[in-house]
């Protein structure tokens, strides 16, 4: 009984030391997400660790920066010169110099047409 217990435990503590190997090397793929819209602001994860990120915001008007993702591959960007009003729709567009993508698609709000 006692083996039987030994070698139970043995495969609990492989099954865990697996899991975490698995899911700590698995790479998120990057995304992005609002932060604010007037101005508009995004932050982003899972780009590669200080990547050079160039950013495009598509609204009434157009705005590019560039920007290095940090060590843990995160980045937020600030476009003062695009400020969405409640009905306007946006779209932004991550790419980064090392490959990775990520886009995101401003809906507006929802809104009553005027009387």
């Amino acid at each position: 009984m006692r083996t039987f217990l030994v070698l139970v435990a043995a495969a609990a503590a492989c099954a865990v030391l697996a899991g975490d190997g698995a899911g700590s090397g698995a790479a998120r793929p990057p995304s992005l997400g609002l932060v604010d819209r007037a101005p508009l602001r995004v932050a982003g994860s899972g780009f590669r660790p200080r990547e050079l990120i160039r950013v495009t915001a598509r609204a009434l008007t157009q705005e590019t920066d560039t920007v290095r993702a940090t060590a843990a591959g995160r980045i937020v960007v600030a476009f003062e010169e695009v400020s969405l009003e409640p009905c306007e729709a946006a779209t932004v567009a991550a790419v980064g110099a090392r490959g990775s993508r990520a886009s995101l698609k401003v809906a507006p709000r929802l809104c009553v047409p005027p009387p």
